[in-house]
């Protein structure tokens, strides 16, 4: 859960006792079932999260089975920001960031490393596999192949233009809670996202990128967060398509580096 709280000017042990009092209003969980953490954003506005305590005890379950020591969890969201938009270049401005997975769908909007502001969403890429496959009366496999080979791209006649003209609908609900999280975050901030970044594996269905840009009338991008890393350039063409699906891993790889 997260959502943007106004503090008035404090020292940082304050905000988190004000925090503890604030969260009550906005956390559908007891307090004491979740634990809480939050990102200072100006003098007087911070992103308050919250991850319930079931889910991080199944994390720290699996890194000890697996014989890893967890040294931090965070939000999906905090390692995008700091993977996509850390080298942002002057005048970049805010991304809106559209997070498609399979289960889930993550909006967010960031800016030079930092999370304003996050949401989600449940319906994702394998509701759309599923919307094909009972629409046309498939198997979920072949659903999701031709949703892959296919997508967005409303070209031909027969299977092809009638599985554009059911995935549009589909995409927009996603696309709809994008441009509420981008509204929330006009209101608040007092500016407008400037651009769009796709990620996830979503990010590679044909033809979205032109889709959002043409909902949107901003700017779009698929994710390539590797900003901060070196790599061989002879592995450029195998790292780049990857960039959706690896930007969450590298966000949080980068963790603790940002000012090194």
């Amino acid at each position: 859960f997260s959502t943007m709280l106004d503090i008035p000017p404090m020292p940082e042990k304050e905000i988190v006792q004000a925090l503890q009092f604030k969260a009550r209003q906005y956390i559908p969980l007891p307090i004491s079932s979740v634990s809480l953490d939050f990102v200072r954003i100006g003098e007087q506005k911070v992103l308050l999260l919250a991850i319930p305590n079931d889910i991080i005890a199944k994390y720290k379950a699996i890194f000890k089975g697996a014989g890893f020591d967890l040294v931090a969890l965070e939000t999906e969201g905090v390692s995008l920001a700091r993977a996509l938009t850390l080298g942002d270049e002057e005048g970049a401005g805010p991304a809106l960031v559209i997070d498609i997975g399979a289960r889930s769908t993550g909006v967010s909007v960031a800016e030079r490393g930092l999370l304003f502001l996050a949401g989600q969403t449940d319906f994702a890429g394998a509701s759309l596999t599923h919307g094909v496959a009972s629409s046309l009366g498939i198997a979920v496999r072949r659903a999701e192949d031709l949703k892959r080979e296919r997508g967005l791209v409303s070209v031909g006649f027969g299977v092809d233009q009638e599985l554009s003209t059911l995935l549009f609908p589909l995409a927009d609900v996603i696309l709809d809670e994008a441009k509420r999280l981008r509204e929330r975050y006009s209101a608040a901030y007092g500016t407008d996202a400037k651009r769009i970044i796709l990620t996830g594996g979503g990010a590679n269905l044909p033809g979205l990128q032109d889709y959002v840009r043409k909902k949107f009338g901003l700017p779009v991008s698929k994710a390539v967060p590797y900003a901060g890393v070196a790599y061989p350039p002879s592995s450029e063409s195998v790292l780049v398509p990857l960039g959706p699906m690896l930007a969450v891993a590298v966000g949080a790889a980068e963790r603790g580096l940002e000012d090194r």
